[in-house]
């Protein structure tokens, strides 16, 4: 009787058409260490390393969702190897948990050994092409001598933030938070071989995890067509399986046992999966764990009262006074939005949204845009870890005054978002009626910032949060820069 096994293809997948990929090459690699892919883990790894005609990734952006024990570690190392042995990249793998990180660490070092010319390799033909290893905590990394590195880490919100890589990977990407997401997506934005790549793997978030829903709303995107960037998904959840109810009745139905975890009837026998039915108190765990079951979004609470906002609108704004323009990142660093306030030396200060811009081709709009009004403006606000810093020195490098230049904290995110919300409510601030920003301002929620209360906006499936943030930046500066272009110094 030939053994049932689970399905190899997703529940769900997301993929743009492509007819190259390196993933013949990599499992190749694979085959001559011993561990062959399986049909699931080939055709995730198809999509990774599809490239086009101009060798560019046809996905920059790929999300993994499966239930553990399946087929992500599988993934996750392949590309490592693949990636720093076949092309010389430099390659960041970065998990939640410190003990995830060490173990993917120490497997990678059974494979190409802990140190170069290492006796004790299982595979002396790879640890050939290992230059060194470095074990110092917090500076972790496998270097090969043809320049690709793996480095290995622990998230926190600054991590790595000192290295330039061409690859991110991201594990355990339910406990994800967005600070994380900012300070990480930043390493890559200038990619040594200017190919990068990012890969999100992790299961549902459940109601426990530490993260802060970035994973999931992310998925929502990419799964919606909404994402804006080119990504690939593939998922084996219960939740895109039409007629699947959360009852004790459904989950203890093999059928969707099978339909959500490849590996079953391989690696994970159904006797195991019958044993976690039976542990879990309530089917939601099981489904979580087991079924890559999706929590049914909740409604959010707008950032802004959508009536007061609407009461703000203006179609005559004011005409002279002290300008600001500020410029916000998302931190995914797939979009931009440039953003201008007006203060007039009487009367309400002004906001309206300049331009909102994919990313797709670089920040050189923003460098041009802006350097051309450095005369005028009073100040320029730049803030978004993935692609801020390069702007910056952009503009310094286009005589923009230092001076002109704003770098916010975290604690003027906070006072920025504040003073706008409270001017809506005041009636103190005026817009034009743009519809993308009217979205923003109340479709976008609020995300926390520090232990002390304080929030910024956060996307939504609805609306994208870095117009309404770049409009709160600009508004703050100019209501609180002393700084005017326009005054003369006079020399006694």
């Amino acid at each position: 009787m030939e053994t049932r096994r689970g399905a190899t293809t997703p529940t769900l997948r997301v993929a743009l058409p492509y007819e190259k990929t390196y993933a013949p090459i990599a499992c190749d690699l694979m085959d001559a260490i011993g561990q062959p892919a399986d049909d699931a883990e080939r055709g995730v790894l198809s999509d990774w390393l599809a490239y086009g005609d101009d060798g560019a990734w046809t996905h920059r952006l790929n999300y993994l969702e499966c239930s553990r024990q399946n087929l992500k570690t599988w993934s996750l190392i392949t590309r490592m190897l693949f990636g720093a042995l076949v092309r010389g990249e430099r390659i960041l793998y970065t998990a939640q948990n410190g003990d995830t990180a060490s173990e993917i660490r120490e497997t990678m070092y059974g494979l190409v050994g802990e140190t170069g010319n290492d006796p004790k390799c299982a595979f002396p033909w790879l640890n050939k092409r290992v230059l060194k290893c470095s074990k110092k905590t917090g500076h972790e990394c496998i270097y090969f001598r043809n320049g690709g590195r793996i480095y290995f880490s622990t998230r926190t919100n600054t991590a790595k933030l000192g290295y330039t890589v061409d690859v991110v990977l991201y594990d355990e990407c339910q406990e994800l938070t967005e600070a994380q997401l900012s300070a990480l997506m930043a390493t890559a934005s200038a990619a040594p071989l200017r190919n990068p790549q990012y890969i999100f793997v992790g299961t549902p978030p459940t109601p426990e995890t530490k993260g802060d829903g970035i994973f999931q709303a992310k998925r929502d995107a990419v799964a919606n067509g909404t994402i804006g960037e080119p990504a690939s998904l593939n998922e084996w959840s219960v939740s895109d399986i039409e007629g699947f109810v959360l009852d004790a009745e459904h989950i203890a139905n093999p059928d969707y046992w099978y339909a959500c975890n490849p590996a079953l009837g391989v690696r994970i026998t159904e006797d195991a999966v019958r044993s976690e039915v039976a542990s879990f108190v309530s089917p939601l765990k099981f489904a979580q764990q087991r079924l890559g079951y999706w929590l049914p979004p909740v409604r959010f609470e707008a950032a802004l009262d959508e009536e007061q906002w609407n009461k703000c609108a203006t179609t005559e704004p004011p005409t002279t006074g002290l300008v600001v323009y500020a410029v916000k990142f998302s931190a995914d660093g797939s979009t931009g939005a440039i953003a201008a306030c007006r203060k007039p030396e009487s009367g309400k200060p002004h906001i309206e949204v300049i331009k909102s811009v994919s990313l797709s081709a670089g920040i050189d709009y923003f460098t041009n845009w802006l350097a051309q009004r450095k005369g005028k403006a009073a100040q320029i606000v730049v803030d978004g870890a993935s692609n801020a810093q390069d702007l910056t020195e952009r503009l310094l490098r286009a005589k923009v005054p230092q001076s002109c230049i704003v770098r916010p904290s975290a604690s003027d995110v906070i006072a920025a978002c504040s003073m706008l919300n409270n001017a809506v409510k005041e009636q103190s601030v005026t817009h034009f009626d743009q519809p993308a920003l009217n979205l923003s301002a109340t479709h976008t929620k609020r995300r926390p910032i520090g232990k002390t209360g304080g929030w910024g906006f956060a996307s939504t499936d609805e609306a994208d949060a870095t117009l309404i943030e770049a409009c709160a930046l600009a508004h703050w500066q100019a209501i609180t820069t002393k700084r005017d272009p326009s005054r003369k110094a006079v020399v006694f």
